[in-house]
């Protein structure tokens, strides 16, 4: 049995999605310690024992988009935080004395595992950008800018499991390519094509998207906006973990940001997807670039009544394009992660 300290990201509900899974997995044969902030605290909380509270960096949004200016002075006031956490996790490390740490894009274990040298696991889709990707030229700076900021939340790795539901032209790097991780109930579920549309947003300030679909003669449900009301052919849902996967089980389609965890529990499922990442986070374009290249759904750099109808128009063509996609199950990624613990210890 491996000591283990697992940090999970609190940015967003992804991180801590897909991490269950794997915290299920190892809590059954090791002894944990998690971190993780915000909302994905919360979630995990009420999951597992001994999950412990750190601090978070914010991205702030208006309209859809980064507003870059206050997320950077949003990270510069959580920096006495993070570093009161290093410290405090620096004496958990000392007590605790882990075997190994394992970071999804969280700064806190990622930096007290390279101070105090212990071998780290860094189990994210984030560091895909390691790898030689394709993309249009216009992104360039947002490619640059990201690859500072995994440099900052990710100094140091001994192991890098990156999964992707797209595979680059890999480099002899210590990275491994893994499917998508999903949860069971993903894993589980039995998609229908009922008659609407589901609609996530990861916040609620985009208010063209709510006007466009007002427009379009198709009921959507929409989540991300934190109420429960009917106004006209929009159903709005607050976000529950169970009724949402219900939701996404049963859509004729998906609208959404560019997350990667959804993303891939859409394909997953057979769901075509219209992205319209939140501008200026390169990582959601991407995504929804290699999802539009690969023929699974839409990639709109702006929200139009436009867009969306010719995505829903073209539905059967992604949809057929989607019988192709190789669907899978935990196993790959969990045995890599077996096979590097028991390597380490």
């Amino acid at each position: 049995m491996a000591r283990i300290i697992y940090g999970v990201c609190g940015e967003g509900m992804g991180h801590a999605i897909r991490s269950r899974p794997v915290l299920d997995h190892l809590s059954s044969k090791h002894n944990l310690e998690i971190f993780s902030s915000k909302r994905a605290h919360d979630y995990l909380s009420s999951c597992f024992k001994n999950v412990n509270r750190v601090p978070g960096a914010y991205i702030d949004y208006n309209r859809n988009s980064v507003l870059r200016f206050k997320t950077v002075l949003s990270f510069l006031k959580a920096v006495p935080g993070i570093l009161g956490s290093i410290r405090n996790m620096i004496k958990i490390i000392e007590s605790f004395k882990p075997d190994l740490m394992i970071s999804d894009y969280e700064i806190v274990t990622a930096y007290a595992a390279m101070i105090k040298g212990i071998p780290l696991i860094s189990i994210d889709n984030q560091n895909i950008i390691r790898e030689r990707l394709c993309f249009p030229k216009k992104y360039l700076r947002g490619y640059l800018e990201t690859k500072i900021v995994n440099r900052i939340n990710i100094p140091k790795a001994d192991h890098y499991i990156v999964t992707s539901f797209f595979m680059p032209e890999s480099k002899p790097t210590k990275i491994k390519l893994v499917p998508p991780i999903l949860r069971k109930s993903i894993l589980t579920a039995n998609p229908k094509e009922k008659d609407y549309v589901l609609v996530y947003q990861t916040t609620d300030t985009n208010k063209e998207l709510i006007e466009a679909l007002k427009e379009i003669d198709m009921d959507f449900i929409v989540s991300g906006f934190r109420k429960n009301k009917r106004e006209g052919n929009i159903t709005f849902v607050k976000f529950k973990e169970d009724r949402f996967v219900e939701h996404l089980s049963g859509c004729k389609a998906l609208i959404t940001n560019g997350g990667f965890t959804l993303i891939s529990e859409a394909l997953h499922l057979g769901k075509p997807i219209l992205s319209i990442p939140v501008k200026d986070q390169f990582e959601q374009t991407l995504n929804a670039f290699y999802l539009d290249k690969m023929g699974y759904g839409r990639f709109a750099d702006k929200t139009s009544k436009e867009e969306i109808e010719r995505f829903i128009k073209e539905n059967n063509k992604y949809r057929k394009k989607l019988r192709n996609y190789k669907k899978q199950d935990n196993s790959i990624v969990l045995k890599n992660i077996d096979r590097i613990i028991d390597d380490v210890c």
